[in-house]
This record gives C-alpha cells, structure tokens and sequence, in this order.
C-alpha cells in the first residue's frame, strides 16, 4: 500500500486554571465523547471508529480510571493529519499513539507505537492510508483530569517567491545611445481568481531581479495552482512575454505541498518546493524566462 505522509502536532496546554474546561472541537468536526465515569474499571474503550474527514475524541480520567483507549481508521488515501491534544490535568496524563497492528481495537503490546505527546512540539511519521490506530491516554496520578484530542487536516503555509527574468529575443526596437530598447519588466501573479503580486516595473533592464515579490497563504489543499505573467510596460499597451513551454503565454504551475512536487502547464513535474525552478518559453517573439521559488511549512505552534 503507498506510504503517506502523516504530520502529527501535539500541543499540550496545562494549568490549574483549567481545571474543568474542555475546549469545544472545531466546526466541522465530528465529536466522540467517551462514556463517563468509567471507574471502578481500570480502563474504557471506545469502538472502532472509521473516519473520512476530521474528529475528536474527549474523555476525562478520574478516580481508579488509568487508561482510555480510542480506535479509529482513517478512509482516506490521502490522509495526512495533525493531532492536536489539550485539556485540564494535562501535566497527569499521557496521550500515546499506535498502530492496531492487529486491528482488533483493543491495545496489545504487539502493537508499534509511533509518538508520544510533547507540549508544544512537532513530529511527523510515516504511516499507511487505511491504518487502524489507537489513541491510548493514561494516567499518572489519583488527581482527576480531562482531555479533547482532534485529528484534522493540518494547514500550511504555501509561498510563492518570484526571484528573476531574463529576456530570451528583443522587446523594443534600438535607440541609439540609450537603454530604451531594453525591457520594462513586472510581473504579475494570480491565485484563486485574485491577484495576489504585482511588482514594480524595472525599467531598460533585460535581466532583472525581483524583491519583495512573495506571497504566502494557509491552505489544506492538495494542490495549489497560481498563473504568473510577465509584462513588458509599453505606453499605451503592455507586451506579455512568452515564459511557457506551451502555446499560451501565461505559465500555469501547480504545487503540492503534501509531496513538495511542482508541476508545469503540461502536467509534467518541473521541480520540486525549496529549489528555484526556471521556465522558458517557445514563442518567436517576445520570448523570456522566468525564475521562481516554492516552498510549504506548518505554520506556527500557538504557546
């Protein structure tokens, strides 16, 4: 079965003052409240829960109450979630994950552990689309405690930086003695029906680089598509250059930040997120080159 990529962020909040208080899950999110109190039984198990999109799973651990067991199988093929863990008396219990290696819901010590809840941190795993997994919560103390575990598609942080051109034929005609016959160059890129850079225009320059030319945006996508055109400023009438291998002038990318790929108008990978990547076009006239950059974080962890 092919390997995905499962990113896990665990936050841990603690305090006294929280003694009490469950945060609520998100919109959209399917919630699964364990059956309390569980004690005097040592331990509580939910059944198996499949799941397509996003859930949470609360419970509370009290009195003789050591352990919570929470089952579930994801049925996406492109699963990749983060694990967000909070809750009052966080500093007595600990939240464990594991594969079911045996798929039978309940936790045997054949079953291979894959991370440990850490405060403020973040880890990632490999693991299989279609796994059974257990959410094991255990507890240190006699002192009472309660949790809310959500597993989600995690957000990233996507950014798009626009490095340089270069022209590749003439743009204007010459001028003796001057630099007017040089490109006027601004680039102009667009996502989601917006445009979301516009740079300056660098006059008589065939060759120029691009600063403060960087787009960010949080996204759960699976891909991102942006159209970048690259504009020669001409009174009256802006000249496009041809920067895609195809027949339109506008080069269509589109990246995936779960495999860090990029791909070109033709569907074809041109590279990958954290290298720059340089597109050239076909056309006969008004042929250039542009360069640029892609790359994905998770955004920052909330302290």
């Amino acid at each position: 079965m092919k390997r995905q990529l499962m990113a896990l962020c665990l936050l841990g909040l603690t305090g006294g003052s929280l003694l009490g208080t469950i945060a609520p899950a998100a919109a959209g999110v399917r919630s699964i409240q364990e059956k309390e109190p569980n004690f005097p039984k040592a331990a509580a198990v939910t059944p198996i829960y499949a799941a397509d999109d996003a859930v949470s799973f609360a419970g509370a651990m009290t009195g003789n109450d050591r352990e919570d067991i929470h089952a579930f199988r994801m049925n996406r093929k492109d699963a990749q979630f983060s694990l967000n863990y909070f809750g009052s008396g966080s500093r007595n219990i600990s939240l464990s994950l594991y594969e079911d290696t045996n798929k039978n819901g309940q936790f045997d010590a054949s079953d291979k552990f894959l991370l440990r809840a850490r405060p403020a941190k973040i880890r990632f795993v490999n693991t299989s689309a279609g796994t059974n997994y257990l959410l094991r919560a255990t507890k240190s103390q006699n002192a009472g405690g309660r949790y809310v575990v959500t597993i989600a598609k995690p957000l990233r942080v996507v950014s798009l930086s626009v490095l340089s051109a270069k022209a590749l034929t003439k743009f204007d005609r010459k001028v003796p003695f001057t630099k007017k016959h040089r490109a006027d160059f601004f680039v102009n890129v667009r996502t989601g029906g917006k445009s979301v850079i516009t740079t300056k225009r660098i006059k008589d320059n065939d060759n120029p680089r691009f600063t403060k030319a960087t787009h960010s945006q949080i996204t759960d996508q699976p891909q991102v598509t942006y159209d970048i055109r690259l504009k020669d400023s001409d009174p009256g009438r802006d000249d496009q250059a041809d920067i895609s291998p195809t027949g339109a002038r506008t080069l269509r990318i589109r990246y995936s930040p779960i495999t860090n790929e990029v791909f070109g108008p033709n569907g074809k990978r041109i590279g990958f997120g954290g290298r720059t990547i340089t597109m050239r076009g076909n056309a006969r006239k008004n042929r250039a080159s542009i360069s640029f950059r892609l790359r994905t974080t998770l955004p920052p962890v909330i302290r």
